[in-house]
């Protein structure tokens, strides 16, 4: 004798569907991430500043948004001012992210520590002086002031000038360094 059990599962999974449709029903993500611990969120975090975000800031906000896509992430920009670790633990233990892109490093980077301390999943958009075992991404300054200046040159220029950071971004050790993307991301 053969059982009707799976045929009546499925005819009574079809019907349930159907209602969903049909009431519009739509899963709560929010009770999705409760069941599986997982939010499938990622936090860009981007302090604010005098300066905004700028145009090289909103590429990389842009490029973290489509890299998230990719992988079934959603990404939010978390503008809070997350300077102390205190602030951070606040952050990753709500369980609002399963992890964090970090943005505007500083060279010695209190956050970075306190991130690889509590082995927090994260990556760097620029990166600290000590980034052994971070992934990080960052634009390959030297490459880029050859590529001008050689652009420069081209065109008949002789002498050329330099406009830096402002002092107070250089005292704060925030000037990125001439990087390229860490062998991690490769």
């Amino acid at each position: 004798m053969r059982s009707t059990a799976p045929a009546r599962s499925r005819k009574r999974r079809a019907r349930i569907f159907a209602a969903m449709d049909e009431l519009g029903y739509r899963p709560n993500e929010i009770a999705r991430s409760l069941a599986s611990k997982r939010t499938r969120i990622l936090a860009l975090l981007f302090p604010p500043g005098e300066r905004g975000l700028g145009i090289t800031e909103f590429e990389f906000v842009t490029g973290a948004t489509e890299a998230a896509h990719a992988r079934g992430y959603h990404l939010v920009l978390w503008s809070a001012a997350l300077n102390s670790p205190k602030e951070l633990n606040h952050l990753i233990r709500q369980g609002l992210v399963d992890g964090l892109i970090v943005m505007e490093i500083h060279l010695n980077d209190r956050r970075i520590q306190f991130l690889r301390d509590n082995a927090f999943p994260f990556s760097m958009i620029g990166r600290c002086a000590d980034s052994t075992g971070i992934a990080f991404t960052d634009i390959d300054f030297e490459a880029t002031m050859r590529t001008a200046v050689h652009h420069l040159a081209e065109l008949g220029h002789r002498h050329i000038a330099f406009i830096n950071h402002a002092q107070a971004d250089l005292t704060r050790a925030t000037v990125p360094l001439s990087v390229r993307t860490s062998p991690l991301n490769r």
